[in-house]
């Protein structure tokens, strides 16, 4: 589901990834994602991880790979009562 508003509700502002990520969901079907590396600390209240960006497929079956800067973002996120926004 390529969702817009919901990628902007979860996450903190960055213009750059939205702008990046609102040209890869109006150019293409299905994007190949995972989010790797994942590490928890109790102690801090914090989860980390990186959003990989592998591929990104064309209506027509072609097959793209990202910019360098797109295919590993670090996020992570902070418990303070409640979770905060993903920070990337």
């Amino acid at each position: 589901l390529k969702d817009h508003a919901e990628v902007r509700r979860l996450t903190s502002e960055s213009e750059r990834n939205y702008a990046y990520l609102d040209y890869v969901f109006d150019n293409f079907v299905r994007i190949d994602v995972a989010v790797s590396n994942i590490s928890v600390s109790r102690q801090e209240q914090t989860v980390q991880g990186t959003l990989q960006i592998r591929q990104l497929f064309r209506s027509n079956g072609d097959r793209v790979f990202p910019p360098a800067q797109f295919m590993a973002i670090p996020i992570h996120s902070i418990r303070k009562q409640e979770w905060s926004r993903i920070n990337w």
